[in-house]
């Protein structure tokens, strides 16, 4: 293996979108692994509570077979499955997806059925092996949990399915919040009609089976609706097959390594020691596990994301995601190993009487959980770069040294040897790996973020815990004493730093940092690529995101009394769109997208959002009592998305579920309108090639991108309008007005007239009519370029002047509109 050259940290404007995209998945699955781990360590703490420290002990050994056993079983299918849907979208193979899943699931089911039904038929000797203190109580427990062995394994290989779809929501809702509530809910519902062995296996072991079921329905529902890519043909069955179980095979050799390590040194304590001490370790344990929500969560969200930046060679971007989701999991999770660490005997009380004594376990498990945070998510970079053999090297090593350790500490130390043995298998394990990472993927792990955020966790938390407990001892008040002065004060400190750690993505994650014209704060006018204010920096997006959240959930719940829109501004890019919509929302009787205050001018149903159904588009309009209230007797609701025009495909979507709208088109001269967009998203950051290179690498980019992103990079096929336009005209009919971007910027006032009168809408007079967006520049369009596109478009606009009866603007003098009209995207 020859060593890579270290890539270079790229501009602070390149990863904006890979950053907020990481943000959002990451914090969905933050909430989620919050919760998941809050209801998981509540079933700790149930089981604890209702059966005691021998009764757990007995319970998380016949836990930690089920597991080891369903892990193991899923051949590392769960993280093949996540790279090549991800791949096959990014390349443009959506026919394949079928297959895929086929080839990912039939052969781990196949060996989870054999497993499952072996651990039933030799329960027995299973429990003889791992538990000398009462193996009948663990096989009773084996018995129940051998048939759900297959369910469990089919349901994380579908849930890892839908994360390759870049989205998170199916795994948060079943894996990271459903089960794990179902889970104690269902033991205490046991434990009310009388607890036996039966009743807390089944509370355990249903919710399991019930997440097979959705998990495969969801994961088919996504298959079904992706779009094959244009011009795509089927690859061999074959190929794809032999691809996807090499990369996976050595995978799940290490996750069976992986799961074997954490779950290993539970049964030979079992073996070795009593049931108690085991129930002891199990609780401690489960903390430590809860602990990691940040990083699982970052885990699932990050998966795709860097096979798809891998896969583009992009390896700054992925080396720039890497880091800055490393700087986040030490900012969230540093705290709580560290909290753990230092009062883990009052920590530990919570599952009752003689707990305190796994404190030194915790403690070292704790240590342990700082080295594997501060390295971040090194073991995904490596398996998503496909290395996977590396980390199945490195894994055997770590489970080798496990499995000694434990044999040599366990039956001298207990549970501290256990303890010290894991933490030994975890640091060797991410060490390795940040070097593989480091060294032969030229990636580097830390970057200017790492040191602020290690460094502020460890005196704000560390430090102020250790005097705390120094000066009260670990008890209650000492806690207390510690939580009012650390967190504010750490809070404050990781707040002074924002800019270098990248906060304002992650604060941002579920907002839409887009300022549009509109009524809201949000949509102020003004200039710039922004086009308006931040609304308070990244605290005020903060409650706008969350406030937006509350009210989209009641407009989810009230879709039913909700309208679709009576206008529809579908484009084109960089047309005037935003001057239009603008001047719509302006008028009062034209309510925007809900909520007003903190919507953006539309709704992105017909771009962004394609297999969305009706009462998600109608939720994001008014009910009809605001839309026929006495004070507005006649109100009409209007959205604006400059990409619908380019989705020809989904305008028979849009007539359907907006059935009464009014549809408005402007166009603009498509050579001006190519550069105007090209010329925008390179201010932005988003477009690297120069404005010929783009126009050379279009064809190539449409192919192999996604649908809902391809008009971002369509810089010349957006405007062969000619193609684009039958397609609504024959959705809509009469229902469809045709403009064009010349004649609103020459003459708005009588523009917007033409408008309101063909939507329906009094006539209504606005004090000025301001040009949206205006981004005035010297840059101009080489002048063979411009020529070579004038030639390009020189059909479909003949084509056009006979769809629409004249002659397009652009072809006609620029005097006969009235003054010389705007060569630079000053309206769109």
């Amino acid at each position: 293996m020859s060593r890579v050259d270290t890539v270079a940290a790229p501009a602070a404007t390149e990863p904006a979108p890979e950053l907020r995209r990481l943000a959002r998945g990451g914090t969905l699955n933050l909430v989620g692994f919050i919760a998941s781990g809050v209801f998981a360590f509540g079933l700790a703490v149930v089981v604890t509570r209702l059966v005691g420290a021998r009764g757990a002990g007995i319970f998380f050994a016949a836990v930690a077979v089920f597991t080891i056993l369903s892990n193991v079983t899923e051949l590392g299918a769960d993280t093949g499955i996540v790279r090549y849907i991800a791949r096959l979208r990014e390349q443009g193979r959506q026919r394949e997806l079928p297959s895929l899943v086929r080839i990912a699931l039939v052969p781990a089911a196949v060996l989870a059925t054999i497993a499952g039904i072996a651990t039933v038929v030799w329960a027995v000797p299973l429990a003889d092996l791992f538990s000398r203190s009462d193996p009948a109580a663990v096989a009773s427990y084996l018995r129940i949990f051998g048939w759900v062995i297959p369910l469990t394994t089919i349901s994380t290989v579908a849930l890892a399915g839908t994360r390759g779809f870049g989205s998170m929501r199916a795994f948060v809702g079943i894996d990271s919040i459903a089960v794990p509530v179902l889970k104690p809910a269902l033991i205490l519902i046991a434990a009310a009609g009388g607890l036996t062995a039966t009743g807390l296996a089944l509370g355990w072991a249903i919710p399991e089976a019930l997440a097979c079921v959705v998990s495969l329905i969801v994961l088919w529902r996504m298959v079904r609706r992706a779009k094959p890519g244009e011009g795509s043909a089927p690859a061999d069955e074959g190929s794809l097959a032999t691809a996807f179980w090499r990369f996976s095979a050595p995978r799940g050799v290490a996750a069976a390594f992986q799961i074997t390590i954490i779950w290993f040194d539970l049964l030979l304590l079992s073996h070795f020691r009593a049931a108690a001490e085991v129930g002891v370790y199990g609780a401690a344990s489960r903390a430590v596990t809860f602990g990691t929500f940040a990083l699982q969560a970052i885990r699932l969200a990050i998966a795709p994301q860097i096979s798809r930046l891998l896969a583009r060679g992009d390896r700054a971007g992925a080396q720039t995601v890497y880091q800055t989701a490393t700087w986040w999991l030490v900012v969230v999770s540093w705290p709580v190993f560290l909290i753990f660490a230092i009062f883990g005997p009052l920590l530990l009380g919570v599952f009752g009487r003689g707990f305190g004594q796994g404190a030194t376990a915790l403690a070292i498990l704790s240590i342990a959980m700082l080295v594997n945070l501060g390295t971040g998510n090194v073991t995904v970079v490596l398996l998503m770069g496909g290395k996977s053999s590396w980390n199945l090297v490195n894994t055997a090593i770590a489970l080798a040294l496990n499995i000694g350790l434990n044999l040599v500490l366990i039956p001298r130390f207990g549970i501290a040897g256990a303890a010290f043995a894991w933490a030994v298998s975890i640091i060797v394990d991410n060490v390795l790996a940040l070097i593989e990472v480091w060294w032969f993927l030229g990636m580097r792990p830390f970057g200017s973020g790492y040191l602020p955020a290690a460094g502020t966790s460890i005196v704000c938390i560390g430090g102020v815990g250790l005097a705390t407990r120094a000066m009260f001892g670990p008890s209650a008040a000492a806690l207390v004493v510690f939580l009012l002065v650390a967190l504010p004060l750490y809070a404050w400190a990781i707040w002074r730093q924002r800019d270098v750690l990248r906060l304002e993505a992650l604060f941002g994650a579920f907002g839409r940092d887009r300022s549009r014209p509109g009524r809201g704060t949000g949509w102020s006018g003004g200039t710039g690529d922004g086009g308006g204010r931040d609304g308070g920096g990244g605290a005020g997006r903060l409650v706008r995101s969350a406030v937006r959240r509350v009210i989209r959930a009641w407009c989810m719940l009230t879709a039913p009394l909700r309208r679709p829109p009576d206008v529809l501004v579908i484009g084109t890019k960089r047309g005037g769109t935003t001057s239009l919509a603008a001047y719509l929302y302006e008028h009062p009787k034209v309510l925007p997208p809900v909520p007003a205050r903190l919507a953006p001018k539309g709704v992105r149903a017909f771009d962004e959002h394609p297999d969305r159904g009706s009462l998600w588009y109608r939720s994001h309009f008014p009910t009809f009592l605001a839309r026929g209230s006495a004070r507005r007797p006649r109100a009409f609701a209007a959205e604006s998305t400059a990409n619908y025009f380019f989705h020809a495909e989904q305008a028979a979507r849009a007539a359907n579920l907006a059935p009464n709208a009014h549809a408005i088109v402007l166009l603009r001269d498509p050579v001006e309108r190519a550069w105007s967009h090209w010329r925008e998203r390179t201010r932005r950051g988003s477009e690297t090639l120069s404005f010929e290179d783009a126009l050379h690498a279009e064809d190539e980019r449409l192919a192999h991108l996604p649908g809902r992103e391809r008009a971002n990079i369509a810089y010349r096929a957006q405007g062969v309008y000619a193609d684009l336009l039958p397609a609504w005209r024959a959705a809509f009919g009469d229902r469809l007005l045709v403009l064009f971007a010349e004649e609103l910027y020459a003459d708005p006032p009588a523009t917007y007239a033409r408008v309101l009168a063909f939507a329906g809408l009094p006539p209504h007079e606005l004090a000025r009519y301001e040009a949206w967006n205006h981004q005035p520049s010297t840059q101009r369009m080489n002048a063979d370029t411009h020529a070579s596109l004038r030639a390009f478009y020189a059909d479909s606009d003949d084509r056009l002047a006979k769809l629409v009866g004249r002659q397009p603007p652009w072809r006609v003098a620029p005097e006969s509109l009235g003054e010389t009209l705007p060569t630079d995207g000053f309206i769109r």
